[in-house]
């Protein structure tokens, strides 16, 4: 909430960044003006902890979608149980790591490092092959997280 206010009769303007009514009062002033800002909203983790959490989440989502490969369309009880265990975990952490960065930033180092990772699980464990174009996406991927991560200011970290 914002307070604004001026000399003598004047009025204070009301409003709520997230809402847009705006409330005017009348009111008598002294020699002074009022000028009330709320303090920035107080983060409830640091940076280091919501990178932390990251990390839990994107292995957690990797494993999760393995195993849903190995898993043959959930038909598979133990695989299927995998799935639901790294699924639930993956987005339990990610809740918890979106608590403070910008949610752009953080989804893109998600889903590129998830993807990233995902890739070499296909090469290594389902044998799946990557052809040139495949390899392009990747660098682009690569290429755009580290831009948006490195040098956009269209958030705060």
């Amino acid at each position: 909430m914002e307070l604004l206010g001026c000399l003598h009769i004047g009025v204070i303007k009301a409003s709520c960044k997230l809402c847009s009514p705006v409330v005017h009062i009348a009111y008598a002033a002294s020699d002074s003006c009022l000028v009330a800002q709320d303090p920035p909203p107080a983060h409830d983790t640091e940076p280091a902890a919501d990178h932390f959490e990251l990390a839990i989440a994107i292995p957690s989502e990797v494993f999760a979608t393995s195993a849903l490969k190995a898993s043959a369309a959930l038909t598979r009880s133990a695989s299927s149980a995998f799935v639901l265990v790294g699924y639930a975990m993956a987005y339990y952490f990610l809740s918890l790591a979106l608590r403070t960065p910008p949610l752009a930033f953080a989804y893109a180092t998600w889903a590129c490092t998830g993807t990233i990772l995902t890739i070499l699980v296909s090469l290594m464990v389902f044998k799946q092959p990557l052809d040139v174009a495949a390899l392009l996406g990747i660098a682009l991927m690569v290429i755009g997280t580290l831009i948006l991560n490195g040098f956009s200011r269209s958030g705060s970290h």
